[in-house]
């Protein structure tokens, strides 16, 4: 009786019947997958959650319902295949309808329905289904699937590949030992996506601002370079202002050509200095930046790195501690 109560609740809920009147159930917040053991409450917390488009409650209330079940239901494997199917895991909700087909021998209304989603299931990942390859650095990286209730469905561990419905989701890379990554990615149709994770080990002493750091450096010494040249440029543009009042003394001048003279040397020697000292903040500049992506690269062997810039009446210079 039991069984029969549960097996015509399910049905009902995952192919868009009627209520079924054991429905007294309900998507409790207050209530936990993990508190519950009798089957058939979980089932029909299940039941009344994904009513409610709360699949992933739902999710976790089928599943805890078919570890407590003693016969392991196989309308739970439909179940679950439905609701996988609802979130988009395509590849997974196949695995689950067959899984069901397999086990459950009678020729049911739910069975045939399952079998006809499932063809319909196939269509869909042929004609659409985006396919995403996940490896992890290390390998056996476990990965979750983050949804938006916050229920984290398991999808194993790298490397792994499988199909989804066209969407946005929000992975979860986890391995003991190593600082939990996520990763959000977009598919397209038919898109084919591989996506490399690495994870940092927690024994490790690196400083998560390093890669700030080098990116902070790089900068830094790309924005050098232009100030570099451009001192570069005022200090030939004085020379050769320089050059010209020299070429105008070598011949008998008049007063407007001694003027001209004078004024050359003045500017020539202003936008000689002005360039000298473009070139040495150019220079301290790109010393510094190196400096800085350096304490980053080394963050992971001391965390005391350090760099300091020291500029003086004639010099400029960088000590880096590492």
């Amino acid at each position: 009786m039991r069984r029969l109560i549960s097996v015509v609740i399910v049905t009902l809920s995952i192919w868009g019947g009627g209520d079924a009147s054991a429905q007294e159930a309900r998507c409790d917040d207050a209530v936990v997958p993990e508190a519950k053991r009798d089957a058939e409450e979980l089932t029909l917390l299940g039941v009344a959650c994904f009513r409610e488009k709360d699949y992933g409650r739902a999710l976790g209330f089928y599943r805890s319902a078919f570890a407590a079940s003693s016969s392991k239901e196989a309308l739970l494997e439909g179940a679950i295949g439905r609701t996988m199917d609802e979130l988009g895991l395509w590849s997974t909700a196949r695995s689950y309808y067959r899984r069901y087909l397999r086990h459950e021998k009678s020729d049911s209304d739910g069975r045939r329905k399952i079998a006809e989603r499932l063809k319909d299931l196939e269509r869909e990942i042929d004609d659409r289904g985006a396919k995403i390859t996940l490896r992890g650095d290390p390998t056996k990286t476990y990965v979750y699937m983050q949804l938006e209730d916050g229920h984290r469905e398991s999808l194993g561990a790298t490397p792994m590949s499988f199909v989804v419905a066209p969407g946005d989701y929000t992975l979860v890379f986890e391995k003991r030992g190593y600082y939990t990554r996520i990763q959000r990615v977009a598919v397209r149709d038919g898109q084919k996506t591989t996506i490399s994770a690495r994870l940092v080990s927690t024994d490790s002493t690196f400083d998560a601002n390093a890669l700030e750091l080098q990116r902070t450096g790089v900068m830094t010494m790309g924005v050098s370079v232009p100030i570099i040249a451009a001192g570069v440029g005022l200090a030939l543009w004085g020379q050769q202002d320089l050059n010209e009042a020299r070429d105008l003394g070598q011949g008998q001048l008049n007063d407007r050509f001694e003027q001209r003279r004078v004024d050359l040397i003045s500017s020539g020697n202003i936008t000689q200095r002005v360039g000298l000292v473009t070139v040495v903040v150019g220079t301290a500049t790109l010393f510094t930046g190196a400096g800085i992506a350096l304490v980053g690269f080394n963050a992971n062997k001391d965390d005391e790195a350090d760099a300091t810039l020291r500029v003086g009446p004639g010099s400029a210079s960088v000590h880096i501690k590492f």
